[in-house]
């Protein structure tokens, strides 16, 4: 006896007259990333352009400074008297007032430029970001050899950049 007239159910639910019994397909779900591939930018990604981008700042504030030592005449009186005293050429700490302020506009330069484009999604970023940190922070390392003791605090900050652009995360985000 048909359903309708109060006899047996049909097991797939109550169908319209004339259907064939085939169950009524669902809608398709959501689709899935492929495994390992990160859904969003790890947070790696945005505490790595955060700490570059802190470091610019800093670098361009020292680079400030040693500028501000080429307007000021009495510092480059200072640097003068001071190399005198040294007994190097008259001329020695301006030269390395100009170098430090070579080195210190160019980090930040670059550093703000790694920060502006780390958010880009490019293995290109994250190997021109993981030279150049790994070059500063050799540099960092030589200057500690070479009684720089202060420069403890850049090879941890510089160490920590590194790091976090050597995680699997960050490293697959930039290759994805």
């Amino acid at each position: 006896m048909h359903p309708q007239y109060g006899g047996e159910q049909d097991p797939y639910g109550n169908q319209p007259y004339g259907q064939h019994g085939y169950a009524q397909q669902g809608y398709g779900g959501y689709g899935q990333q492929p495994y390992g591939y990160p859904m969003e930018r790890p947070g790696t990604v945005l505490a790595v352009r955060i700490l570059t981008f802190i470091a610019a700042v800093v670098a361009l504030l020292f680079a400030a400074l040693f500028g501000a030592a080429f307007a000021i005449p009495e510092v480059q009186d200072g640097l003068a008297a001071g190399a005198a005293d040294a007994g190097l050429p008259a001329g020695t700490g301006i030269v390395i007032v100009a170098v430090a302020l070579g080195f210190f506009g160019g980090y930040g330069i670059i550093s703000l430029i790694l920060g502006s484009i780390g958010g880009k999604r490019s293995s290109g970023v994250w190997w021109f970001q993981i030279l150049f940190q790994g070059l500063m922070l050799a540099l960092e390392l030589l200057s500690f050899v070479t009684g720089g003791f202060g420069a403890i605090v850049f090879i941890v900050y510089t160490g920590v950049i590194v790091l976090l652009l050597s995680m699997s995360s960050t490293r697959e985000w930039y290759k994805g």
